[in-house]
């Protein structure tokens, strides 16, 4: 899709008025993402200063696991939320309920089938990927993905307001919802002594309580709105989903390949190594998570401005947008290398597994500054029609991961070792998205490029 050249056009802006228009669409996305993470971090942090360490191991082993069900649900957010953000000045905003209803029941659909799946096949997932924790293939994991399925639902409606510019009414529904699940997963751990099913319990009721709001905002946006087109509700959807969609499912699919290695691989050297990596992985996902906010806004302003503003004003504005979060994520780094063993011990009270996690955050501090700044990239690609791309990045790149871990598993017996293997293809990464970046902001204009 092309910019329509005979429209009239606004001036050009400067680079603090796009600035400016990027941190007011982003501002409550991202703090809405920081604390969606926090609340990832909220749960180690519970765990990781209870009176037992099984808890904070079962989380561990799940981390891996919870790429599926991300993938599944980026899939069906993203796609609804660049049909959102399409439907500002393209399309109707009367399709906005029933498309979040389509995708949310979509979601739902297949994570309770990936739970039956898990649980039937409990036995051979046991032989090849064996866990210390009893019944965790047939209970625990798929009680884990059924406790998210109202999160599904609630997040499809938070989609769709984001793709309407209400990311500040969004974050509202979503801080709500990390208050509450804090407050029970709390309760249930330290009050009740329920454990690991605390983190089941809590995620169930914060989300399934809040539902009901967000789904009569999300009705409130599009009441009154008539679609002059309404046989192409579902050809677009449908088009969102194979084209933007599904090459992120794809993508966050192969990421859990790589993941799921990584566990094993680190317990072979310890299994308090384990817990330490869910504690760097954790405080690493708390700013990685921002990021994606800010490409998601970045492409949201793009794909609104597109029949606005021209061509030359689109590529100054992904320009401006992506060295705003490289300052800004270069800061961030900086602030955690000064305030690491502050944030490892918020995680976990464990002096061992302190004393592991600040060795690793050394080592993979550069991480901390490439990991965020690739995400907000893919973020930002995936919803300007450059997913395939990006999926056949990924997929070359998580192959030679698997391979390297593979190939050299008896070899990587020292942590170091491991976590270098980890950050050369962090940098493999940065190298390839940063280029797919430069091509598409070239290309802004031609044919067929969106």
């Amino acid at each position: 899709m092309n910019t329509t050249p005979d429209i009239a056009l606004p001036q050009r802006q400067s680079v603090g008025r796009d600035i400016s228009d990027l941190i007011k669409l982003s501002w409550p996305m991202v703090i809405v993402a920081f604390a969606v993470s926090l609340a990832q971090n909220i749960q180690t942090a519970i765990l990781g200063h209870g009176n037992e360490s099984t808890s904070l191991y079962v989380l561990s082993v799940i981390q891996p696991f919870s790429f599926l069900f991300l993938s599944i649900l980026e899939c069906l957010a993203i796609s609804n939320q660049v049909f959102s953000a399409r439907s500002m000045h393209q399309w109707s905003k009367q399709k906005l309920l029933p498309a979040t209803a389509i995708m949310a029941t979509l979601g739902m659909a297949i994570v309770g089938l990936l739970a039956g799946i898990i649980s039937l096949s409990s036995p051979l997932l046991t032989q090849l990927l064996p866990v210390a924790t009893p019944a965790f293939y047939s209970q625990v994991l798929p009680l884990y993905f059924v406790s998210m399925l109202p999160f599904i639902m609630l997040e499809m409606c938070n989609s769709a307001l984001r793709g309407q510019s209400k990311s500040a009414v969004s974050m509202m529904v979503v801080l709500a919802n990390i208050a509450l699940n804090a407050a029970i997963c709390y309760y249930c751990y330290h009050v009740q002594n329920l454990g690991f099913w605390s983190v089941i319990i809590a995620n169930a009721l914060s989300a399934s309580l809040l539902t009901p709001i967000a789904l009569l905002l999300v009705r409130q946006t599009g009441k009154g709105c008539t679609d002059p087109q309404p046989g192409a509700f579902i050809p677009r959807l449908t088009g969102l989903l194979l084209n933007v969609g599904l090459p992120v499912f794809a993508s966050l699919v192969i990421l859990f390949f790589s993941s799921v290695l990584i566990i094993p691989l680190l317990g072979t050297i310890g299994e308090e190594y384990v817990s330490a990596y869910l504690v760097v992985s954790r405080l690493r996902m708390l700013i990685v998570i921002p990021a994606v906010a800010c490409g998601s806004a970045l492409a949201i302003m793009f794909n609104q401005r597109m029949s606005t503003h021209s061509d030359s004003e689109l590529k100054r504005l992904l320009q401006r947008g992506m060295g705003f979060v490289s300052v800004l994520y270069l800061l961030l780094t900086v602030a955690v290398y000064f305030l690491e063993s502050r944030l490892v011990g918020i995680l976990s009270g464990d002096q061992q597994i302190q004393y592991i996690s600040t060795s690793m955050m050394m080592v993979l501090l550069p991480a901390f500054f490439i990991t965020p700044f690739v995400a907000s990239l893919q973020a930002l690609l995936e919803q300007l029609d450059q997913a395939k791309r990006v999926l056949i990045l990924t997929v070359i790149i998580e192959a030679a991961t698997v391979v390297a871990m593979l190939a050299g598993w008896k070899h990587f017996t020292q942590l170091n070792t491991i976590l270098y293997l980890i950050l050369a293809f962090n940098i493999i990464y940065f190298i390839a998205f940063g280029r797919e970046f430069i091509r598409l902001a070239a290309k802004i204009g031609e044919k067929n490029v969106l």
